[in-house]
């Protein structure tokens, strides 16, 4: 899963109360609680990926492509991304929000 950094709902936190996290306990906020919550529930695992531009996804139209977190999941890098952003035209074209 691809994530996007966006406090409070996704928190990359890899040093927390002097300790060292790792893998999925690096991510904190509303929605990686919701996302734990769901994959115990449902019974599925998951793998977080950061953005690496830390974009959301913007088109840039001299190169005909796409970054960010539109970018990870259009180009396949990811089969599924998390955030709280809104779902403007030009990426609705090219995603599924759920």
């Amino acid at each position: 899963m691809a994530k996007g950094f966006d406090p409070p709902f996704v928190i990359y936190e890899p040093f927390r109360k002097g300790k060292h996290m790792e893998g999925k306990d690096q991510w904190t906020g509303f929605a990686m609680e919701l996302l734990k919550h769901l994959s115990k529930m449902n019974h599925f695992d998951y793998v977080i990926k950061p953005v690496e531009d830390r974009k959301f996804g913007t088109f840039d139209e001299t190169k005909g492509r796409w970054d960010g977190l539109i970018g990870e999941l259009i180009y396949k890098r990811s089969i599924q991304g998390q955030s709280n952003r809104r779902a403007i035209l030009e990426r609705y074209k090219n995603v599924v929000y759920i």
